[in-house]
């Protein structure tokens, strides 16, 4: 369901659902992460562009049903390192840190994407602007779906980026999409070495 106060227009999101757009384990793809530690859920979101949209996928965790479950985040991971060519895991480093560093050492590419309002504000618009455009393609999945809808702007003088809002509700799959949709769009398509990098500016 909709909030009222979404940061989506009506309708936008249900205009990206498409059965015929499906992963394709050959061509890459970029994976947002966005990791918890108590309340809120823990979110992997998938991005790979195809000839006229992006598609997204997420997988997601809830700690307060499930207890935090770090070593199954890992081995999803692992999963579609196996399964795609990850050209980035991306994730805030705020809770992430310590399984990035694993991860990359085994040769998994881990970029960090600090939640600032530098990265967001850009980050969030673009997703706006590819969700609108129907350059989104996600198969409807009901919680996946709840979460980005959930999602709220919340303003400053420089822009806007996306919380909670009124309703409280879980939005850690949309920040994972968010982080993806940019990287997956605004980032050169070449190959990457495996390392840890610092996404600052």
């Amino acid at each position: 369901m909709r909030s009222q106060e979404s940061w989506l227009p009506e309708g936008a999101w249900a205009q990206c659902v498409s059965h015929t757009h499906q992963l394709d384990p050959d061509l890459p793809v970029w994976v947002g992460i966005d990791m918890a530690l108590k309340r809120d859920t823990i979110a992997v979101c998938v991005a790979q562009p195809q000839d006229d949209r992006v598609v997204v996928r997420a997988k997601i965790w809830n700690p307060e049903l499930e207890g935090i479950d770090i070593a199954g985040v890992e081995a999803h991971l692992r999963e579609l390192h196996n399964t795609f060519e990850v050209r980035e895991f991306v994730y805030d480093p705020a809770f992430f840190e310590r399984s990035a560093e694993y991860l990359s050492d085994e040769g998994m590419n881990l970029v960090t994407f600090p939640q600032s309002a530098s990265r967001m504000i850009p980050a969030c618009g673009n997703a706006y602007e590819m969700i609108v455009a129907k350059k989104v393609a996600h198969d409807g999945a009901p919680t996946f779906t709840d979460q980005v809808l959930s999602a709220a702007q919340r303003m400053s003088d420089k822009g806007w980026t996306l919380s909670k809002g009124k309703s409280k509700r879980k939005i850690d799959a949309c920040i994972a999409m968010v982080m993806a949709l940019d990287r997956a769009n605004t980032r050169p398509r070449s190959g990457l070495e495996p390392q840890v990098l610092n996404v600052w500016n």
